[in-house]
């Protein structure tokens, strides 16, 4: 499950070709208890990587999300979504996950000193734990990153 501010993207097991619903989805803003209409969003799959993805088309406000795919939403034949991974099919997958601005290290919904001080300890590295600030995917935490921590320093919620 990878989440952003503009889209949801869920990789699915080798092999599987899921029938998506369209209401599968939903998403809701923690702070205000309100449910983001998708109902006009049609995921797209890409059969490379196994993902479907819901593009947004516009940046969700800052702010922590419950989200939900729903077993029923989503059938791999007959087979109902696995979304706690237990190995028996029908479960929802739900996460709650906090979505800020790039330069946000340590997830407070501020762009501040602390995340300087993160993002230099980082500066330069690649791999798992470097991963966090590499805010454009490029496989290292560098000088591009830098200059959107940047851009978002002094941003608070």
């Amino acid at each position: 499950f990878t989440p952003s501010r503009n889209a949801f993207a869920f990789q699915f097991a080798p092999n599987a070709l899921p029938v998506i619903a369209g209401n599968a989805l939903q998403v809701t803003d923690l702070a205000t208890d309100n449910l983001i209409d998708l109902s006009t969003i049609v995921p797209t799959w890409s059969n490379a990587g196994q993902t479907a993805t819901w593009e947004l088309g516009a940046e969700l406000p800052v702010s922590e999300y419950a989200v939900r795919l729903s077993a029923d939403g989503v059938r791999n034949g007959n087979t109902l979504l696995d979304g706690n991974r237990d190995g028996a099919a029908g479960d929802d997958f739900v996460e709650i996950v906090k979505l800020t601005w790039e330069g946000d290290l340590n997830d407070d919904f501020r762009v501040d000193f602390q995340d300087f001080l993160t993002f230099s300890a980082l500066f330069g590295q690649t791999g798992l734990e470097a991963e966090r600030a590499d805010f454009d995917n490029d496989g290292v935490a560098g000088f591009s990153d830098f200059l959107l921590l940047s851009a978002n320093f002094g941003k608070t919620k």
